[in-house]
């Protein structure tokens, strides 16, 4: 007989859908049931929810998330033609939230969850479960590989000149205005209310005059982040210094929790962030499973891991001790990730087109700042960080 705990582990599994039917999965289960005593996030009109899973017991062969730029060039513009899929797909949400699209239904739910995901102890695992359902949802658009991330750290030094604002992939910047080339140039969002989606890098450093502040999100300024002992603290470091710092200097939309999931480059920087969290968990095993902090922004210390992560009818109102472990419950099928392949595998790549040229002063460029040989190499390498250093830098400050 099935356990009430496997059943439900079993039920909330999901992005291992293809993994699974390629190594013979197990046997289907029953149709997700939102948890017992749970809310129901909405749903549509049927009562269902718009992404569940009938997936295995266990996840034995978690998928391998990649950095976006691993990917070939062909396999990179799959990934964003699935995003152009969903823009078209009609929504899956209640006709009454006015979703025009499938993915509109990512940013009406990212906007109604702000103080529920953000500044509380929920913004780890529920980006984490968000991230989980958008990979379903480009399943169903022809992309079956892990969700990429953008390793910002490994451009750093010049955010803003990263390859990843190349035209054939995400575009650059707008200076304040619709993205100007690329895909989702001059592409229409919908919520809070209609505009073009758009992009004003921020944040110039006042050293060099470069946009977007690098210095804050370096490999090694990551690893001082993660190397601290308890869940609120990496929960707090991540969320205030890199995961707001790219929001805000990439701008635009971005820049505004309301809107922020306009702009897909979101989906790529939050995959960047939940890799760093569970590295920390990898880290810190006798901890990492633990929960704490406030359930209202910055108020109090009062967050169980019984408490309802909230998907407004994206999925089932599923509890917080669900999505903590990658290996179990809602996320035993998010993938194992591969912190370090950037840093051993990738060229700089750096687009000249996609840079704007009134952005960057050549001449206000620090040589210090990108000068190979200032560069420690073993000093990025995570594994090559000696922690009673890292952690004498975190107490220090």
């Amino acid at each position: 007989m099935v356990s009430p705990a496997l059943l439900a582990t079993t039920l909330l599994a999901s992005v291992a859908i293809v993994a699974a039917q390629q190594n013979g999965g197990g046997g289907q289960r029953p149709p997700q049931q939102p948890p017992q005593g749970g809310q129901r996030g909405g749903g549509n009109n049927n009562g269902q929810y718009a992404y569940s899973y009938n997936g295995p017991a266990e996840c034995t062969q978690p998928k391998v998330r990649r950095e976006f730029r691993e990917y070939s060039a062909e396999q990179r513009d799959r990934f964003v033609q699935a995003i152009m899929c969903l823009r078209r797909q009609p929504t899956k949400l209640p006709a009454s939230v006015r979703s025009p699209s499938a993915y509109d239904d990512f940013v009406y739910v990212h906007w109604q969850a702000n103080d529920h995901a953000h500044n509380t102890a929920n913004f780890p695992p529920w980006h984490a479960g968000f991230l989980m359902m958008f990979e379903t949802a480009l399943s169903t658009c022809g992309w079956t590989d892990p969700l990429p991330y953008w390793d910002w750290s490994y451009d750093s030094q010049a955010p803003e000149r990263s390859d990843i604002w190349n035209p054939r992939w995400f575009g650059g910047n707008g200076n304040g205005n619709c993205i100007p080339n690329g895909p989702y140039a001059n592409q229409r969002a919908t919520f809070p209310t209609p505009h073009c989606i758009n992009r004003n890098f921020q944040g110039r450093d006042p050293r060099t005059g470069a946009a977007i502040m690098g210095a804050q999100f370096s490999p090694v300024e990551m690893e001082f982040m993660i190397d601290v002992e308890t869940y609120s603290q990496v929960r707090e470091s991540l969320e205030n210094i890199p995961h707001n710092t790219i929001h805000n200097d990439v701008g635009g939309d971005m820049s505004d929790p309301r809107t922020s999931t306009n702009d897909p480059i979101f989906f790529l920087h939050h995959c960047n962030i939940d890799r760093w969290w569970r590295r920390w968990q990898s880290t810190h095993p006798q901890v990492a499973l633990t929960y704490s902090g406030p359930t209202a922004p910055n108020m109090g210390n009062d967050a169980r891991p019984t408490d309802l992560l909230r998907y407004f009818g994206l999925w089932a109102d599923t509890p917080v001790s669900e999505a903590l472990n990658n290996r179990g419950g809602m996320g035993a099928t998010l993938p194992l990730l591969n912190p370090t392949a950037m840093l051993v595998a990738l060229p700089l790549a750096v687009n000249p087109k996609a840079v704007n040229p009134k952005a960057v002063n050549p001449k206000a460029v620090n040589p210090e700042a990108v000068n190979p040989k200032a560069v420690n190499p073993k000093a990025v390498n995570p594994e090559a960080v000696n922690p009673r250093a890292v952690k004498a830098r975190v107490k220090a400050r």
